[in-house]
This record gives structure tokens, sequence and C-alpha cells, in this order.
């Protein structure tokens, strides 16, 4: 088994970080949005943002990324909840592990760590949003102990829109 080693992101981590979200998003999402969508993501502008993200975190944030053999695989990014009436939860508010990763436990360790973090930040609870066609997803969520709250919300993206359904765990 290779060793997975987990850290807090730093600027020169974005590039990677970028592909690993790209990639993911690609393999993930394929037949589920449209392709134009899909092909259209750039890691070059994905880079910016996550640079961006990196050097300003909000407060109480944090980007953790894994790695094995000191390449970036995996990452979790962690926080308050950004729900209008949910001030005293956290959010997991996004976590992809690059296709040929998955499977390994970088995902489990990377929800671990996040949850730690959270906690340590006093949250008694923590929320996320999931694509309600993301089978695959909502089934690691839930044999991790997360739980679907029943509430939804409709996301737009370029030309399309996405239901999501939101889950929480208790501490």
């Amino acid at each position: 088994m290779e060793e997975i080693l987990l850290r807090q992101a730093i600027t020169s981590d974005a590039k990677d970080i970028a592909k690993v979200q790209v990639l993911t998003w690609q393999n993930t999402y394929l037949g589920l949005i449209p392709d134009s969508y899909l092909q259209s993501l750039e890691i070059d502008q994905s880079t910016k943002n996550w640079t961006k993200r990196i050097e300003s975190p909000v407060q109480d944030t944090q980007t953790i990324v894994a790695t094995i053999d000191g390449v970036i695989v995996g990452y979790i990014g962690v926080g308050p909840c950004r729900d209008s009436d949910a001030s005293e939860r956290g959010e997991l508010y996004t976590i992809y592990v690059e296709p040929s990763r998955q499977g390994l436990g970088v995902g489990s360790e990377l929800i671990r760590e996040g949850n730690r973090f959270l906690k340590s930040k006093s949250f008694q609870k923590a929320t996320l949003w999931v694509f309600d066609k993301n089978a695959k997803a909502i089934k690691y969520y839930e044999s991790h102990g997360w739980k679907p709250t029943g509430k939804s919300n409709l996301d737009k993206l370029a030309d399309f829109e996405l239901v999501e359904i939101q889950y929480e765990i208790n501490f």
C-alpha cells in the first residue's frame, strides 16, 4: 500500500489541485452533465482560482492536499457552513481524488482530516452538498456516516442546472 501524506495546501500546489479538479470532473460527471461543459474546463483558469483561494483564505477554512510519492492526488476544502441558516455548522466544500487513485483510501484520509479540522473549530456538525445524480459519491458519503437532511438546491452552471442534495454529519 502506498503511503498517503496529508498537509495544508500552499500556493505552489494550485496547478496540481486544478489538474485533480478538472480531471475528476471530466471523469466523474461524464454523461451526467453536458460534455461541452466538461471539455470547456481549463486547468489554467482553475489554477488562477485556486491560487487566489490559497493565498487569501476565508477565516477558519482550510484546503488539505493528499500526496503519494510527492504527487498531489486529492484534496479537500472545509470551513464554516455557507448556508444562511447554519452559523454553528462546518461544511465540507469540496473533495476530489484523481480517478486512478480512487479506492486507495485517499478520500477517507481526507475526510478524517477535514472532520478533525472542523472539530478543532468547535463545530458539532457539518454539511455538504452533492449532485443528486452522483450515486457513487452519495454512497461514499453515506458509508462515512453522512445522512441526507432532505434539503435540495438548484445550482446553475453555464447553460444547465444541477440539483444538489444536502448531507450532514454529527461529530
